[in-house]
């Protein structure tokens, strides 16, 4: 029997990728190309993939996630979001809540924790799972049953992909992470290890534990790179590694099913209101479950 499908979409990465393509700005001064193309994306994906579930992940704040606590510097020196992308986030999240998609959040978790606990949700109960995202963290959850699928190149991330590219398993990417660290996320890795020497360390030996194990071969600035940083390596690995304990949230099937009576209606309204008339046809025929009485 075939397994049943999960669509994870990574709701903030997606819609901002629509947000820095060309401005489409409505008569009260409102942006709204974000909100279109994400709609747009979401049927193609539903075409393309035919999930049994679609699951909308979204985070809700860095200040209070499990990461800042642990380590104040974790992505407190990314730029401010750009003006007008935090008002379509809100409209689009509304419309996907009025539509019935499940969006699950937590003020603990990122995005891709989120969408880490869908996955291992996924396979323990033997389901496949398409994670949507452009963001590479998600690569360390790759397996036989789950796949990352960047919609910008139009391009399935499977474990093939990811040995051809990295010469390494997915779970290997988190020890290369925490080697090499992550600038973008103030994530600070081995003091004087860059993505380049990570690599190599990680295809040579395979691991953290055994490149220590091996040091005595490595050239003197290595280890004296490595010696002085191995409490930078743990929390690194600590911050780069997605959760994937679906207990914490208490992810059930339930979670998953879309809620067809949350009243589409007002979507609708939100459209009209917002003058995207270009997605009423979408709406109607394709997201909006027919013959479906909803609430009034």
């Amino acid at each position: 029997m075939k397994s049943k499908v999960i669509l994870g979409i990574d709701y903030n990465n997606i819609l901002m990728s629509g947000f820095f393509g060309k401005e489409l700005t409505n008569s009260k001064g409102i942006n709204v190309n974000g909100i279109i193309a994400f709609f747009h994306r979401v049927v193609n994906l539903k075409n393309y993939f035919g999930p049994d579930y679609i699951v909308i992940a979204n985070d809700v704040g860095r200040a209070r996630t499990f990461r800042r606590k642990l380590y104040a510097p974790y992505k407190a020196t990314r730029a401010p979001a750009p003006e007008g992308i935090l008002e379509q986030l809100r409209y689009g999240l509304q419309l996907c809540y009025h539509l019935g998609y499940p969006i699950i959040n937590h003020e603990d978790y990122e995005a891709d924790d989120i969408l880490g606990m869908v996955s291992k949700f996924g396979n323990d109960n033997n389901m496949d799972v398409v994670l949507v995202t452009s963001d590479r963290d998600y690569y360390q959850l790759v397996s036989e049953q789950v796949v990352v699928f960047n919609p910008r190149k139009s391009e399935i991330i499977d474990t093939r992909w990811i040995v051809d590219t990295y010469r390494l398993q997915p779970y290997q990417l988190i020890e290369l992470k925490a080697l090499a660290g992550d600038k973008s996320d103030n994530i600070p890795g081995a003091t004087g290890i860059g993505n380049t020497t990570a690599l190599r360390l990680m295809q040579r030996f395979g691991s953290i534990a055994a490149i220590y194990d091996n040091i005595d071969s490595l050239t003197g600035r290595l280890q004296r790179s490595l010696d002085s940083s191995r409490e930078l390596i743990e929390l690194s690995r600590i911050l780069g590694t997605i959760v994937t304990d679906y207990s914490l949230i208490d992810l059930t099937i339930d979670r998953l099913e879309r809620q067809p009576y949350r009243n589409p209606q007002l979507a609708m309204l939100t459209l009209r209101d917002l003058e995207i008339n270009v997605l009423t046809d979408i709406f109607t025929y394709d997201l909006i479950p027919l013959g479906v009485e909803t609430a009034d």
